[in-house]
């Protein structure tokens, strides 16, 4: 496979807008092979020569995943053969079309514009009437803001570790709908922030003013709405597993649709527990991750949900339907009704203040996530 690996590391970041991966059913391998390439090429050109040798340990990484995914192992090395066995081999080849469009995505949401592009506030585009972009991830767990420009736009702002310079931080800033990005230095950041924190979801002026943008239901024209569901208190929200839900409401008041959003991580994520919470102190240790949500309405029933603390932002219709491909990646919006099944099935034996019922319920739901990834 030294052949294949090569060959694909020459080209996998890209600079155009995260988020839009096609229907596995529609691409074919060599299209999305070229993608791959492509934004790997363009985004290669903006990293550092230290940097790069981590973008290409990080692709190594990942081109063994999908291997093991979907069980690659033991096809030719050469890659006219390769190619030719995953041919005849439907599911093996959708599945190889699904990592990378899923891969490049991922890529995509890490990009960087290069240095020479530049944008600011005073862009003239006015929203709507909104492009067809859906949403963003990236794979750290990384705490995001978000504001509401005057001419429709919404920017999001993020930092993440310095890939170079130890526990230093990198400052970005990104628009939603233009799908552009640049690095902010840290007077950049000071200087945004005092001048459009008003213009934050969330914001307050002073601890006693009310949110702003901090919306848990969303009314449409049509009468019906979206609700955010479950909660609790503090670290004991709900059943500690998976508390909050979204609830589609028609305008008779009946509900047509709940969903949890759950968030996997590549990695395991520990936690620990204590009473009350849990009877007795415990640590957990899961690829699932909980999502606390907000929903911020924009114009035409819209509105986008994110999650101040988590690595999401994605836009539904009044349907809360998406183009953005979720139950495919890191984001999944599960019918609640199975987490709730799943969860009564693991109290067999046990009670639901035990570590050990909590711990099972994580890693049943996360079996269930990487199932419904590969029927996706």
């Amino acid at each position: 496979m030294k052949l294949i690996i090569y060959i694909l590391l020459l080209g996998s970041l890209g600079l155009s807008a995260p988020g839009h991966s096609a229907n596995p059913s529609s691409a074919s391998l060599q299209e999305v092979d070229a993608t791959l390439n492509k934004v790997y090429r363009a985004l290669k050109k903006t990293r550092t020569p230290k940097t790069q040798k981590i973008l290409l340990k990080t692709q190594k990484k990942w081109l063994k995943q999908r291997d093991v995914v979907c069980q690659l192992e033991g096809l030719p090395d050469r890659r006219k053969a390769w190619l030719a066995a995953l041919a005849k081999d439907t599911t093996k080849r959708q599945c190889v079309i699904k990592e990378t469009q899923d891969r490049i995505a991922r890529l995509r949401a890490n990009q960087m514009t290069p240095p020479e592009v530049v944008f600011t506030h005073q862009v003239q585009d006015k929203y709507p009437p909104y492009p067809e972009v859906w949403g963003y991830e990236w794979a750290e767990k990384t705490p995001i803001a978000v504001y509401k420009m005057g001419n429709g736009e919404f920017y999001y702002r993020f930092s993440r570790k310095s890939m170079c310079c130890g526990k230093e931080l990198n400052h970005y800033l990104v628009t939603f709908f233009r799908s552009e990005m640049r690095e902010l230095s840290r007077t950049e950041l000071n200087e945004f922030g005092k001048k459009y924190n008003s213009k934050r979801t969330g914001y307050r002026k002073s601890p006693k003013d009310k949110m702003v943008h901090d919306h848990f239901k969303l009314v449409f024209k049509n009468g019906s709405k979206v609700m955010k569901a479950g909660g609790g208190f503090g670290r004991c929200s709900g059943t500690i597993d998976f508390p909050y839900s979204i609830q589609l409401i028609d305008r008779k008041g009946t509900m047509i649709a709940e969903k949890t959003p759950i968030i996997l991580y590549d990695q395991p994520k520990k936690d620990l527990f204590a009473p009350p919470c849990v009877n007795k102190s415990g640590e957990i240790s899961s690829r699932t991750g909980d999502v606390s949500f907000t929903f911020i309405p924009i114009e035409n029933d819209n509105f986008l949900l994110y999650e101040s603390r988590n690595n999401f932002i994605i836009r539904f219709d009044n349907n809360l339907t998406t183009k953005h491909p979720v139950n495919t990646g890191r984001f999944f919006m599960v019918n609640t009704r199975i987490i709730q099944r799943i969860k009564k099935e693991q109290l067999i034996g046990l009670h639901a203040d035990d570590i050990a019922y909590h711990q099972n319920v994580r890693n049943a739901v996360e079996r269930y996530l990487i199932g419904l990834k590969g029927r996706n």
